[in-house]
């Protein structure tokens, strides 16, 4: 077992489709943000991959980057 050492990510304010829309109960006219994710063990090899989409209204990103 290697645990995660790294991430990167991409967040990016979009339109979502109109199924995103329905299930986040907002506008088709409404922005969202868009985050894309790989997580990567000490060896570099990705553990975990997500695409998650948020109402900017309800959330607040704190984002702490380090370089080694």
């Amino acid at each position: 077992y290697a645990p995660a050492t790294l991430a990167q990510a991409h967040l990016t304010p979009v339109l979502g489709t109109p199924e995103i829309c329905t299930a986040l109960n907002i506008l088709p006219t409404a922005p969202i943000m868009f985050l894309e994710q790989t997580v990567f063990n000490a060896e570099n090899r990705p553990i975990c991959y997500a695409r998650i989409y948020y109402v900017p209204d309800f959330f607040d990103f704190h984002l702490v980057r380090r370089r080694e």
